[in-house]
Parts: C-alpha cells; structure tokens; sequence
C-alpha cells in the first residue's frame, strides 16, 4: 500500500505543478477538473475513484491542449493510459475487485519499461556534432538556465568546463538505466536518477516530479513498508517530529511548492518557452524544492535498515499484462518520428540539439532520409514579407514547415482575418499572395488527427541547430 502511495502522491504533484505555472487552472473546465483531482490525490491517495480519475482527466487535457505539449505531458498521457488500462486486467487476472497494491503491481512493469525507452531516446538523440559543440550544446545552455546564477560564470569560463556538461549530462543519462536494471545497483541508478533531477526540478519541475513517481516503483514493496514502519515509529514518539511526518504535511508542503510555482509564474511574464523564477525567489524556492524532493530520498537511499532489500525484484511481472507492451512501443514510435519524417516536437528530443528536416540531419549515424515514411519535414517555407502581426512573429523564425504555415493561415482565416497579405518561398518557388486565406492549397482541409498530432520546430537557415526545446 506504501507504494502505492507514494507513486500517487507523486503523480498529483506532477499534474499539479504541470498547470500551477502557467495559469492553466481555467483554460477548460477539463484543467479546472483535473487540477482538482490531483488536489484530492494528495488528501486522499487511497482513493481509487479519485486516482482514476486524475489519470483519466490527465489524458483529457493533454488531448485539449494537442499538438501544443510538452515532451514529458506525451510521456505521462500514455503513462496515465497504461494505469487505466491495467486495473480491468488485474480484476480479470485476479477474478475479484483489485486492491491498490495489486493494481500497482499490474501497471508498474510496463511504466519502468516506458521510463527505459525514454532513456535510450534522451540519449540517442543527442548523439549529435552540434550537442558535443561545446558554444551551442544544449548540455550548456540548460545548466545556465537551471543552476542559480552564480554558477553560470563556472560553467562557461572555459572549453574543458563546457565540455564536463556535456559529458556528464550524457554519462547519466546513459548509466541511470543500466542501474536500474539490475537489482545489485538498483539503489545507485535511484540515487544518480534522483540528484539529476531534483537538479533538474529547479526549473522542470512538473517533469521531475513525474520522473521521480516512476523512480519509485523500481523501489521494492518491502523497502517501502520498511520505510513506513519507521515513519511510524518516529511519530509515536509526538511532538514537533510527528506532526512534521504526517500526511497532512506531506499535502500541505506540496500545495505550498505548487502556489509558489503558481505565483512565480503569475509574476512574472515573458515570452518564452519555459517560464523562469523570479531571481530574488529562487533561493526560497529552491529550498523548497530539495526539502520536499531531497531529503526523505536521502533519507530512504541512505539508510542502512533499508539497505538490504534495494536488491529485491521490483514489484510486478509484465506476464500480468504483456498486451500493456503495446503503450511502450507507443512511446517508441513517437521517439522515432524524427526520424520517420513525422513531427520534431514532442518526441523526446528536448534540448538535443538535434536536427533532421530539409533533407539534412546533424546525427552522426542515424540515416536524414533511409527512414522516412513522410515528407512533412522536407517541404519547408520561407516567409519573405508579411503585413499581419500574428505572421510577422510566425516568420521571426527562419523556416517553417509548409504544413505549420498552411496551419496559420488557417487559424488566422478561422479567426475572422481577411485580405492576409504575405510573400513567401517554398523550395525553388516565391509566391505573393493578396489573400492568402483564399488560396486553395493553403485552405486545403487537414484531417483532425494531424491537426492534434503533427507539430514541428522552426527550422534553421543554416545546418547548425542551436538549443532549443
């Protein structure tokens, strides 16, 4: 049941901090349901009709706001399916009502299969000659935005510090799975996992929370009741200590890391792709963070009363559900688009540097055009001149995808916009069009499936991709 627990407690607070910065409580009655769902998770964990539906109007609202996600919102959208689907098959399993453990023990093979595939993308599309360019490496550019600033001067006072990032970024990455592949050195990949994403959390936290959630189900049942025992021994003895390891503040402390991320990203407003913490907040902030997230982790991996059974098979057997292997290959495919001609975003591919459109890649041993089974990177658009607004900061960015600017123009016309003026270059052709939202092909209708599929990045003039997300 402790496990159970926890994974839920976890998974809430990703939800939560998912909307929270953003001001994404209201955008559709579907985020205002399921916001509140992950508030009653954290209150009341143990409640399944409560947990299924968090995971149900997880789904929802990532389905509301497609193509417009974020890498991990897909990863945890198919994450939420698989929880789904694996209670009717546990009740057929087990020919009675599941109970919270014996759920968990059906979906948690196939998340820590899910978590794996996602490792061997984080990793494969960094593999990349602009990654390891130590002036425009992601590696670098992430550590600058995450680290408080006093450490951005360290990080890129020189070549060898640049390229320590980027090294140590991808030795993780790549050991973290290997680690918690095996029982003997499960407890390590736990540990590594977990500093590099509490690390991580001072900026992505709704994707570090999240992680963390699926770190938790590669912990044994036993280490977790182990770890509840003596919880419960601490707290018998009251005071200050018992009312400070109650559930109670266990759920207020993760609604006060929410509000402050929530107002943090009410106060401030720019236009960029991740919203930053206000500089004079960070410290608090911060501290916040590594309490909730650092140190009862520090406490479980460091105890010595634990120690014994981190060895110990992980609760689950994919035998319970091999028709669930289905949502990894999902997951698969969608790491794989890149490559296959489909969408640049989101596919696992966040701040990799990686570039695969127009024909040209910049991996050094996955083929630009062998794997394509579409053309929707190849048919790129230049936008020369525009008098709209909305198209003058579309084409702020160099090239674009024939399909995202079909797109626009198709959204602006639906808008009421008429007489849209622009002058554009689609391979060796330059068009100008007086009305653009009357032209067939840019109004040629696009089936719904790729309207809340298809999504890609701007794409740059030159063969060097910068880091973007």
């Amino acid at each position: 049941m402790t496990s159970f627990v926890l994974f839920a407690y976890l998974w809430a607070l990703s939800g939560l901090l998912d909307i929270a910065p953003f001001d994404a409580w209201f955008a559709s009655p579907v985020h205002t349901l399921s916001a509140a769902s992950c508030a009653l998770v954290l209150l009341r964990p143990c409640w399944l009709p409560g947990f299924a539906a968090m995971h149900a109007l997880r789904i929802a609202t990532f389905a509301w706001d497609s193509p417009d996600t974020a890498n991990h919102q897909l990863l945890y959208a198919i994450a939420s399916a698989v929880v789904l689907c694996a209670y009717p098959l546990a009740a057929r399993r087990l020919a009675r009502r599941p109970s919270p453990q014996d759920w968990l023990e059906t979906f948690a093979p196939v998340l820590r299969v899910s978590l794996f595939v996602l490792y061997f993308f984080g990793v494969l599309h960094k593999l990349n000659r602009d990654y390891f360019d130590p002036m425009v490496s992601c590696a670098v550019n992430t550590f600058v935005g995450v680290a408080p600033a006093w450490l951005d001067s360290l990080a890129t006072s020189s070549r060898a510090s640049r390229v320590s990032l980027i090294a140590g970024s991808l030795l993780v990455e790549s050991a973290v799975p290997w680690l918690l592949a095996f029982g003997p050195t499960r407890r390590a990949g736990i540990a590594v996992g977990a500093l590099f994403h509490v690390f991580l959390g001072l900026r992505f936290y709704a994707f570090s929370s999240g992680l963390l959630a699926l770190y938790a189900l590669f912990v044994p049942t036993s280490v977790w009741e182990l770890a509840s025992a003596r919880v419960a021994e601490l707290r018998a003895r009251g005071g200050v200590l018992a009312a400070l390891l109650s559930p109670a503040a266990a759920s207020a402390a993760a609604l006060l890391v929410v509000v402050g991320f929530g107002a943090s990203g009410a106060l401030q407003r720019e236009d960029s792709e991740w919203v930053a913490f206000p500089s004079g907040g960070f410290p608090l902030f911060a501290a916040g963070w590594m309490a909730l997230m650092f140190v009862p982790l520090a406490w479980l991996l460091g105890s010595k009363r634990l120690a014994a059974d981190f060895a110990a098979r992980s609760p689950g057997r994919l035998a319970y559900a091999p028709m669930l292997l289905a949502f990894p290959v999902l997951v698969f495919f969608h790491g794989m688009s890149p490559y296959l001609g489909l969408r640049t975003v989101p596919a696992f591919s966040m701040f990799s540097n990686l570039r695969t459109e127009g024909g040209l890649t910049n991996h050094w041993f996955m083929p630009s055009r062998a794997l394509r089974i579409a053309g929707f990177q190849e048919d790129l658009v230049t936008v020369r001149s525009a008098e709209d607004e909305e198209l003058l900061r579309f084409a702020r960015r160099p090239r674009r995808t024939f399909y995202d600017f079909k797109m626009r123009i198709q959204r602006m016309a639906a808008s009421g916009k008429h007489d849209i003026v622009v002058s554009y270059r689609r391979g060796s052709e330059v068009r100008t069009l007086a009305r653009a939202e009357t032209d067939p092909e840019l109004m040629q209708p696009v089936p719904w499936w790729q309207r809340k599929w298809l999504k890609f990045r701007p794409v740059p003039i030159t063969t060097q991709r910068e880091c973007s997300w």
